[in-house]
């Protein structure tokens, strides 16, 4: 084999190996996205939880 067509070889392959690294790094990305949507979802869940505690702690006091 070549020196030239050894450096081909390796440089398609640092290239696959790029595109294979560039693919996980996007889906990481959507995970991280997937992992605050939740995240956000959660905490507005607590919110919610602890308003309609609120509400019930004003009615038993106001009644």
């Amino acid at each position: 084999m070549s020196i030239l067509q050894e450096y081909n070889n390796n440089t398609n392959l640092l290239n696959s190996k790029i595109e294979e690294t560039l693919k996980a790094v996007a889906q990481l990305k959507e995970t991280v996205v997937k992992l605050k949507h939740f995240e956000r979802a959660a905490q507005i869940r607590e919110m919610e939880k602890q308003l309609e505690q609120m509400k019930r702690d004003v009615f038993s006091f106001t009644v």
